[in-house]
């Protein structure tokens, strides 16, 4: 303890003191029992030390004493790696000088990577092949949450590979329940599995295992484990799958500023993911593929089968399996919706979902090309172009086929 007691009697940090306790006007907002300024200033000063001193350089010793101990079998006492501080220094000016909060997730994911591979599929989004030092270091810290996640350990780089993902927060919120980097750090989980859902035409998601979610210094804000208790085989992703899931990943991103819609079709998609029971892949499912096909007030059993089946029917293919897929999936639905799902639901919940991954695309295809409107929403654009295509399909017919009132063609 002789390191801190002569940090505390330094110039240096007294004077650290001084400068906080004056531009920062904190000598105003303090309130309790009545004692005399000084005595507060020393309180404050215990403060400062604890979390500009204290905390830090015991995160320093502990992280040091972590790598040594997986390094070579041995720690020395007290003992922090220059890297170490470094870390630590900037943390401390990071969350000092910004306004905002950065979080970091760690998720594990049933994913194999090439030898050396590091993907960056966006700013906030990472897989790269950790070493078996860095996995050990990891699993040292963190090994108490995998007490019941035995099999998604990230021991094996063969199987399991570790995702990151990093957001911002405001730094007043840092310590509400829930914390408020879960909902955008949960999104960008879902996005890379649906890229990888649909650039490699998979049948099942990959599998996710435990997600732990890091704040400044290594504080643990929240851990959570959406996925099933197994891990399936591992979705292999080489360069080529890369390129396709980072292209994804920035495509939805582009149209995810100009509509809410994909966001919220996407958190579907992830808990279609992650469900448990094939009835509730296929409700979130089919909720998902309801916004994008048939929200609004009406008859969305219809516009459900007729709209859904015109935004995912390929070109030169009919549209009638679809449409009749459709028509079960949102009869499947219901039943759900309203407590009568016994049976039914197994065989569909695959495609429910699939065709969910399809509509995603299909929309971001769309608005791409400009051939699809979602200034009223998505749904509303589908619907206009639905109407679109029957009108040109109409328009086309031979006026001896063409269908008739009376002695009267139908015009459009």
């Amino acid at each position: 303890m002789q390191i801190f007691d002569r940090v505390w009697n330094t110039p240096e940090f007294s004077t650290f003191v001084d400068y906080l306790w004056e531009r920062g006007a904190l000598k105003g907002q303090y309130s309790g029992p009545s004692k005399p300024l000084d005595e507060w200033r020393k309180s404050f000063a215990r403060t400062v030390f604890a979390d500009f001193v204290h905390v830090p350089l015991l995160k320093a010793f502990e992280r040091t004493a972590r790598e040594r101990l997986v390094a070579t079998g041995h720690v020395r006492a007290w003992e922090a790696d220059p890297e170490q501080i470094t870390l630590v220094v900037r943390d401390l000016v990071d969350w000092s000088t910004r306004k905002q909060h950065t979080a970091t997730a760690f998720c594990m994911m049933c994913v194999r990577l090439p030898e050396g591979a590091d993907y960056q599929f966006a700013p906030d989004i990472r897989l790269r092949n950790w070493s078996p030092q860095e996995r050990c270091v990891f699993m040292t810290e963190h090994h108490a949450r995998f007490s019941n996640d035995l099999r998604g350990m990230p021991l094996d780089e063969g199987t399991t590979a570790i995702a990151e993902f990093v957001t911002e927060t405001p730094r007043t919120s840092i310590w509400t329940s829930p914390h408020p980097a879960i909902e955008p750090l949960l999104s960008a989980v879902d996005l890379l599995k649906w890229s990888m859902f649909v650039a490699l035409k998979e049948l099942n998601p990959v599998a996710e295992g435990i997600c732990i979610i890091q704040g400044r210094n290594g504080i643990i804000y929240d851990t959570v484990h959406r996925g099933p208790e197994y891990f399936a085989f591992p979705v292999l992703i080489d360069e080529e799958a890369f390129g396709k899931c980072k292209s994804l990943v920035t495509r939805f991103r582009a149209v995810e500023k100009t509509t809410n819609d994909v966001s919220m079709a996407l958190w579907h998609f992830g808990r279609a993911c992650t469900a448990h029971l094939e009835r509730d892949v296929l409700l979130e499912a089919a909720i998902g593929l309801e916004l994008l096909v048939a929200s609004g007030p009406g008859e969305n059993s219809y516009r459900f089968r007729l709209h859904g089946a015109s935004l995912l029917t390929e070109p030169g293919t009919s549209g009638t399996e679809v449409h009749e897929k459709l028509k079960k999936i949102y009869e499947q639905r219901s039943k759900a919706a309203h407590g009568n799902a016994k049976g039914g639901a197994s065989p569909l919940a695959r495609d429910a979902r699939r065709l969910l991954a399809r509509a995603i695309y299909a929309v971001i295809t769309l608005v791409e090309t400009k051939q699809l409107d979602v200034s009223k929403g998505v749904a509303a654009g589908v619907q206009q172009l639905v109407l679109r295509k029957a009108t040109v399909a109409i328009q086309e017919i031979p006026p001896h086929e063409a269908p008739k009132r009376g002695n009267e063609r139908f015009s459009v």
